[in-house]
């Protein structure tokens, strides 16, 4: 019997070490590319989180220098103005060497907030933008979650059932147990704790297939005393097979001995067969580990909510350093679009003021 248990352990063990016991070629080809689809859309979601993040820092800093550019314009328009007024009180003095030089400081100076206000103007549409895609990706996300979840669920389901069945089938096991009592115990009541130590023997034995199997497997993290809580047996087709009753060799007490053979039938409990489900799971590789960091832009007052870090994997630092170049390359992109359109705002509103033959007056 001992040697027939070790063959069935070994063969169990086989069934269980590779993963390839847990799904079939198909299913885990499926779920692979289920996984691989992941990964691409985390990286997706990471870049638009990203990029989101950049974009909210950049509007906070662009808020802050067009508030500044705006005064220094408002004082050198002032600065002007005085200028033309004092040109006006004395008009035999010629202030035209000062206007000129005050005219293209104030130039530059509007030239300067007109590009920080169209850059500021871009930078917040690409927030919203990556904001939307992220949103985008999100539900997207969530969606191929819940698949994964359920391929998962399926081929631990499916496989641990086979497998539980496997080590769960019924035994022949045949015991013997030797009980003394006192002679102020009744011979029936002696013979009533031999047969109830044989059974529980019984039971033992044949719950330690699965005992042994569970606690053998490295995916299943479960010591000898945890297995043996949570496995019992049932015990049916009980036949005596040796029935002895006598006294004690020194006739202070009553010897019984008692033997039996039976059929008996593993039984797992459920919150064992719970857990080796969630191990087989986890040993697919697709358990669901949510981070729930936000950047830090995302906590600013100003800021909408920012997405979430990915599921399952993250991009490799390969992957954001990539992605972080791609956002300020974007940006300098951005910044140089904006300052090409303020030249030629500042051009346009410098022509005209030059066939009006009077300066522009900018109103903020």
């Amino acid at each position: 019997m001992i040697k027939s248990i070790s063959q069935f352990l070994v063969v169990t063990a086989l069934c269980f070490t590779s993963i390839n016991s847990f799904a079939g070629d198909e299913e885990l080809r499926l779920l692979q590319s289920k996984l691989q689809e992941m990964k691409a859309l985390n990286i997706e979601i990471d870049k638009a989180n990203m990029g989101y993040s950049t974009a909210q820092i950049e509007l906070d800093s662009s808020r802050a220098k067009l508030n500044t550019l705006k005064s220094r314009v408002e004082v050198e328009r002032e600065a002007l103005n005085q200028l033309r007024d004092t040109e006006a009180k004395y008009p035999d003095m010629d202030f035209s060497d000062k206007i000129n030089a005050k005219r293209k400081e104030w130039r530059a100076a509007n030239k300067a907030y007109l590009s920080e206000q169209e850059y500021l103007r871009v930078v917040s549409d690409k927030a919203v933008q990556d904001k939307k895609a992220y949103d985008i990706a999100l539900k997207k996300r969530e969606g191929l979650q819940r698949s994964i979840d359920r391929m998962s669920e399926e081929i631990a389901e499916k496989q641990l059932n086979k497998q539980l069945a496997q080590i769960s089938k019924p035994q022949n096991i045949r015991v013997s147990a030797v009980e003394t009592c006192s002679l102020s115990i009744t011979k029936d009541n002696c013979m009533d704790k031999a047969r109830i130590k044989a059974e529980r023997e019984a039971a033992e034995r044949g719950s330690l297939v699965v005992v042994e199997s569970v606690t053998e497997v490295k995916n299943f993290n479960l010591t000898k005393d945890e297995a043996r809580s949570r496995v019992s047996a049932r015990i049916s087709d009980i036949r005596i097979i040796k029935q002895t009753f006598d006294l004690t060799p020194d006739k202070t007490g009553w010897r019984v001995e008692y033997e039996i053979s039976a059929l008996v039938t593993p039984a797992i409990t459920e919150q064992m067969r719970t857990e080796l489900k969630n191990q087989v799971i986890s040993s697919l590789g697709t358990a669901t580990t949510l981070d729930t960091a936000t950047p830090a832009a995302a906590q600013r007052k100003r800021a909408s909510p920012a997405p979430a870090a990915a599921v399952i994997t993250q991009p490799s630092a390969y992957e954001e350093a990539a992605a972080r170049r791609q956002t300020e390359r974007e940006l300098e992109q951005l910044r140089a679009n904006a300052t090409k359109k303020a030249e030629k705002k500042e051009e346009k509103e410098a022509e005209e003021e030059h066939n009006e033959g009077k300066m522009t007056i900018m109103v903020f």
